[in-house]
């Protein structure tokens, strides 16, 4: 070294020399301790570390931990993660956006570690802790069969275990969304229901039981009103879990905006876990997107004329689509909110091909002018006691209200858009309700005044091609 400075060639000349560090006991989930001190390096003659020479790095070597034969075991189930894994995750945790991600691991168990370690570390103010600020967990992609270990498997001598997790759980107070989808997971732990901002649960790609879920949701029975967490509920993705009955606590959930139940075996919608009728016990008054495609579906039971009725006054769009429906229910296209309807891949002929390239719009207009003898499908059901209450006993739903037709001289006056103009609305009212269906299924990020606006313009679009499709 020439002038207080590093020979670089001959640092990089000692450090090859040394080799590669020696050889230490390491087990699959542990990383080395710290807790001892650092073991002293060995100083070699002419070495630039040593003290022969006297250069600038003498007696400041490094100070960092030395791997040792010791492994360390951080507390909780570290779910197949070694310790630095669990360091790393719960940093992340703390950013910004204090998203808890541990999707795509290939886990086997749920890592608990985390959980601790997050609730040792300092929280933002207002929380007691790092966990405590979480506002979303991501688990998906992994070989989860259970969030929290059951009593069962909790090894002898650690009874208190099961407790200290739900513990951990329960302190995820400002958790809003639980992604747990693409796994193995039949059931979900009751520690939920403790958590007070839960609003989105993405379970898509599982092995969910409807039973057990209904028993979640509606833990005092059928008859009992929505509680807090059923009621604070506003997106659920159940896609892809081979479901044979309906769900039926979720359709009675007032906050809940998106309901996505495609690719299941939903036979039936007369069928429900809890017996309660299907849909004639529907009470959604928030739902605006509900996904039912790719079910085998052959009978929506009574879920036209409910809805045709106010079942869910705020739907925009609803997916029927790639079922095996024969007809469409008329009843659909009475549905006053409803600006989408989605209906291609069902074996119908009622709606031509013509009128589905058109687009939902044109679809629904459709539906709106059918009457039963028309190939509509259903014939409306008289009030009776195992009936949906109706305005009247003679028709089960009111029809908005149809626009009079146009005269031959106000027809040529040039009134109505032009076909540039409806394919131009049509391409619009198709953007806004994608994009009203991703805000809902993916992390929110609309405003409650905005979604209200995008609303208002959907039914406003609605309305304009209704009556140049009418005129």
């Amino acid at each position: 070294m020439e002038g207080g400075s590093i020979d670089v060639d001959m640092l990089k000349r000692e450090l090859r020399a040394r080799g590669k560090p020696p050889n230490a006991t390491r087990e699959a989930g542990h990383v080395y301790s710290t807790q001892r001190p650092p073991a002293a390096v060995a100083e070699e003659p002419g070495s630039i570390f040593g003290n022969s020479r006297g250069g600038p790095l003498a007696g400041n070597r490094a100070r960092g931990p030395v791997p040792t034969s010791d492994a360390e075991v951080l507390p909780g189930d570290m779910g197949g993660l070694h310790a630095g894994q669990v360091r790393s995750v719960a940093s992340r945790a703390t950013d910004a956006e204090r998203v808890l991600d541990l999707s795509g691991k290939q886990l086997p168990r749920f890592p608990t570690a985390v959980l601790r370690q997050l609730a040792m570390m300092r929280g933002p103010k207002g929380c007691a802790s790092a966990l405590e600020a979480v506002s979303e967990v991501h688990v998906s992609g992994n070989n989860l069969v259970r969030l929290l270990a059951g009593q069962d498997e909790q090894a002898q001598g650690e009874e208190q275990a099961l407790d200290a997790d739900e513990d951990l759980w329960a302190q995820l107070a400002h958790c809003r969304t639980l992604d747990a989808a693409q796994n193995a997971l039949s059931a979900l732990p009751e520690v939920l229901r403790l958590l007070p901002a839960l609003r989105k649960l993405k379970l898509s790609g599982n092995r969910i039981d409807v039973h057990l879920l209904d028993e979640l949701l509606l833990p005092d029975g059928p008859a009992a009103r929505p509680d807090a967490f059923l009621s604070q509920l506003q997106l659920v993705d159940l896609s892809e879990n081979n479901l044979r009955l309906l769900p039926a606590a979720l359709l009675r959930a007032p906050a809940l905006h998106t309901l996505v139940l495609r690719r299941n075996k939903l036979a039936s919608l007369g069928d429900d876990s809890l017996h309660l009728g299907g849909w004639r016990h529907v009470s959604m008054p928030s739902l605006t997107y509900l996904d039912l495609s790719a079910n085998g579906l052959a009978d929506l039971a009574d879920m036209p004329h409910v809805l045709a009725n106010g079942g869910a006054p705020e739907l925009l769009e609803l997916d029927l689509s790639d079922n095996e429906l024969h007809a469409i229910p008329f009843a659909l296209g009475h549905v006053r909110s409803l600006a989408t309807l989605l209906v291609a891949g069902n074996p119908q002929r009622a709606i031509g091909r013509k009128v589905l390239e058109l687009g939902p719009a044109a679809v629904l207009q459709a539906l709106r002018n059918m009457t039963p003898a028309s190939g509509g499908g259903l014939t409306p059901r008289r009030s009776g006691p195992d009936t949906p209450p109706t305005r009247s006993s003679s028709a089960p739903f009111s029809a908005p209200p149809t626009l009079p037709r146009e005269s031959a001289a106000g027809a040529k006056a040039g009134a109505g858009p032009s076909t540039e103009e409806r394919a131009a609305a049509q391409k619009r009212l198709a953007e806004l309700s994608e994009g009203l269906r991703v805000d809902g299924v993916g992390r929110a990020t609309m405003s409650n005044a905005k979604r209200f606006a995008v609303k208002k313009e959907i039914a406003k679009l609605t309305k304009e091609l209704g009556s140049a499709l009418d005129g």
